[in-house]
């Protein structure tokens, strides 16, 4: 009832076509253009409306994976990594024009957006200025966070999304950057106490060896393997959700870096970045 409420032209016939019925839950995004796509009301579509359609598409798209990025950089939820048991999404996105022509809708199935997320409304102040800060800066080389968003896009998070996680956090490092600096970054950059650093480090060793065994083909993982962290056995899908807390705690320190440095036209930790933590504390 919200739904229809709220989306004008979506019926109870577009929801049952897209399963909307069963998702986890509806992102509802409403964008006012300052103009109309021609010929929209009629049976005829145009050169000029064909073009406008994708582009409002691409529109929709664009600010829907900003949303997401900064839904998965700010907040944070574990569950049970498991294979899809069909190849479908359960999820789906409706996609619907309003002009003065008229309204045309279309399905677009996606389940980029059923990702469980807790939002927390103390916090959504701090999350809307970091959603006003990231599409000011959407349009530079963000790669970390668009792989990010690679890693968390479907419902069912499978162990194949881990590549792209550990893409994620090796990305804001210099190409050259050792395991042992990211590491050692890490601790200095993002832990609040010794145990805390421990812990990232012992998350780190694991991650960086399940990625070797993955790289070089000598093992696979499908969330459901005996892994060591530290001095505990774990699942191997217990690396993933700490290493989703270290890799988007790392691409914030880099943008809130971006964000203070107009010149900066990607994200990137440094040496210097590490030794201003160390001396800016001890001073």
């Amino acid at each position: 009832m919200l739904f229809t409420q709220n989306c004008g032209l979506f019926g109870h016939a577009l929801i049952d076509k897209s399963r909307l019925n069963n998702a986890k839950g509806i992102a509802i995004f409403q964008i006012e253009l300052n103009t109309s796509i021609k010929d929209v009301g009629t049976d005829v579509f145009t050169q000029d409306y064909i073009e406008g359609w994708h582009r409002c598409k691409a529109l929709v798209q664009e600010l829907g994976a900003v949303f997401r990025a900064a839904t998965h950089l700010f907040y944070h939820c574990e569950y049970v990594i498991m294979p899809s048991f069909s190849d479908e999404h359960v999820g789906g996105g409706l996609f619907e024009i309003e002009s003065l022509g008229g309204i045309r809708a279309s399905e677009l199935t996606t389940a980029e957006f059923t990702f469980p997320v807790i939002f927390d409304s103390k916090t959504l102040g701090v999350f809307s200025n970091l959603l006003k800060q990231l599409s000011e800066k959407w349009h530079l080389n963000l790669w970390p966070i668009y792989r990010l968003c690679k890693a968390v896009n479907k419902e069912y998070v499978e162990m194949d999304s881990f590549l792209q996680l550990i893409f994620a956090f090796e990305g804001v490092f210099d190409k050259n950057a050792s395991s042992d600096f990211m590491k050692l970054a890490v601790q200095i950059l993002l832990a609040s106490s010794r145990k805390e650093a421990n812990e990232y480090r012992e998350t780190l060793d694991r991650a960086f060896n399940m990625r070797n065994d993955c790289v070089h083909g000598s093992m696979s993982f499908s969330g459901m393997e005996s892994v060591r962290i530290g001095n505990r056995n774990v699942l191997s899908q217990g690396v993933f959700w700490p290493l989703k807390r270290i890799a988007s705690g790392m691409i914030l320190v880099a943008f809130k870096k971006l964000i203070a440095n107009p010149n900066m036209k990607n994200l990137r930790i440094v040496a210097d970045d590490v030794l201003d933590k160390i001396f800016t504390s001890r001073s």
